[in-house]
């Protein structure tokens, strides 16, 4: 089973044989953003933490990676630029749903222990299904991680995880 760097690997290689423009929302440090630059297309990184971009920002001149140090659900996608796009355990920190529904990918599931939080947007896959048609978008993959697991504070809990990888139809 091949892990989700391998996919957006094949994907990226399939999608942009001759280079183009991919999204990485909330992308960090840019893991998935230097895999898809070192596959020759042009990333826009979005995240929040001018901290995490430093790392990407030590790229330039090697890898075509443009950064942006802005919140995800308030940055403008044009529309029409991008046929790869990357949002890696974002959408679920973000509390407005119509937002996260115009580009999710990865979102939490409703069996998550964090579900009660109302700071927080949980999904159905059947949600997501809806949202990826109404976005004119096809599934590619789709992986469902349920178990415990440790946050970012080592601090043990129960993950419900929908991981999606989709392209324009």
């Amino acid at each position: 089973m091949k892990n989700i760097s391998d996919k957006i690997k094949d994907l990226t290689d399939e999608s942009h044989p001759e280079g183009g423009f991919a999204l990485d929302l909330g992308c960090g440090e840019g893991k998935f953003s230097i895999l898809m630059a070192q596959n020759g297309l042009t990333v826009d990184a979005v995240d929040e933490s001018a901290i995490k971009l430093n790392v990407l920002r030590d790229t330039k001149g090697i890898l075509d990676i443009h950064t942006f140090c802005e919140d995800v659900g308030r940055f403008n996608i044009p529309v029409g630029k991008y046929k790869t796009a990357v949002a890696r355990n974002i959408f679920p920190f973000i509390k407005d749903k119509e937002i996260v529904k115009k580009i999710s990918l990865t979102l939490f599931g409703p069996k998550d222990a964090w579900a009660p939080n109302p700071k927080m947007s949980f999904f159905e896959h059947s949600e997501i299904l809806s949202t990826l048609e109404k976005a004119g978008l096809e599934l590619i993959d789709k992986e469902e991680y349920e178990g415990e697991g440790y946050t970012m504070a080592n601090e043990i809990k129960h993950w419900h995880i929908h991981t999606y990888i989709t392209r324009k139809k």
